[in-house]
């Protein structure tokens, strides 16, 4: 590892964001060889490239994943770099509390998943520790859901507050798929979880 450091350090200079995601980046996808490491390098270099121009992507391959990691940028939910992860490409944010304060707050947090080209599926994904739901968390998540919806479909002719009362809901667009599920806890606590889904059609999402 002091070889690749050494080189990582020569090969970004002052730019630390690249080196580290260039640190995860190994450790993730457990680069050990020195070829797959002088490759790892280039490739983190070439996505900041990539990231600084984005390409346009076609509505039926899905999303611009540069363009869909800031849909929600707008209402205080960032997410890191758009990068590969064991067997998809992936961008995430942290969990963010939400809802009233308590021992075990509320929390949600946005994913995309897809290949190096473009973001396949968009998932908000909201855990409700404490029920019933409180009126705050509530509106946080359906102005989060709103949003997400209304750019990935790049239509905002529905009525959210609709959807959350038929849970589970699915409708199309196009190529697209908006699905809303809830599932307990297995605690039986009466927490559970709430996910918003968009996805393109055929897209093979595995257990993400």
């Amino acid at each position: 590892f002091n070889y690749a450091k050494k080189l990582a350090i020569c090969f970004f200079r002052t730019d630390l964001d690249a080196l580290n995601r260039w640190v995860r980046n190994i450790h993730i996808n457990e680069i050990k060889t020195k070829e797959g490491i002088k490759a790892s390098l280039k490739d983190v270099k070439l996505r900041k490239k990539i990231e600084s121009n984005p390409p346009e992507v076609d509505n039926k391959y899905g999303w611009s994943p540069f363009l869909a990691k800031d849909f929600l940028v707008g209402k205080g939910v960032d997410t890191n770099d758009y990068h590969f992860s064991f067997d998809t490409w992936i961008s995430c944010s942290h969990m963010i509390e939400i809802g009233n304060d308590g021992l075990f707050r509320d929390s949600v947090a946005y994913y995309l998943y897809g290949d190096e080209y473009a973001a396949k599926k968009l998932k908000l994904r909201a855990n409700i520790n404490n029920s019933p739901i409180s009126n705050c968390s509530k509106n946080t998540i359906s102005l989060l859901a709103e949003e997400l919806i209304s750019k990935a479909l790049g239509d905002d002719d529905f009525n959210i507050n609709e959807l959350f009362s038929k849970i589970p809901v699915m409708i199309k667009k196009d190529n697209r798929y908006v699905s809303i599920t809830k599932e307990d806890f297995a605690s039986q606590n009466g927490g559970y979880t709430l996910e918003v889904v968009i996805e393109i059609e055929g897209y093979s999402s595995k257990d993400h």
